[in-house]
């Protein structure tokens, strides 16, 4: 798993301290921010990431985490 800065950074170090909290922060933006670009795969992603801070499940987080990096990895950008 790449773990860098960032929001990725960001949830890997919550999750390490238990940081629900953060998490559910993080996950709550990316929900209201990806559909607000035209991002409808980080609006799910933080949708899970959010509902799994709620509950505090920490494997549902780690998932959450792990679709968050592929789809960084795999996204394809097109500027009109």
């Amino acid at each position: 798993m790449r773990i860098g800065g960032g929001t990725l950074g960001i949830l890997a170090n919550a999750l390490g301290e238990n940081d629900y909290g953060t998490i559910w922060t993080v996950g709550h933006g990316m929900k209201g921010a990806g559909a607000g670009y035209g991002f409808a795969g980080i609006t799910e992603i933080g949708a899970f990431i959010e509902q799994g801070a709620k509950v505090r499940d920490c494997a549902q987080v780690r998932l959450g985490i792990k679709r968050l990096e592929h789809y960084l990895d795999h996204v394809d950008i097109v500027y009109e």
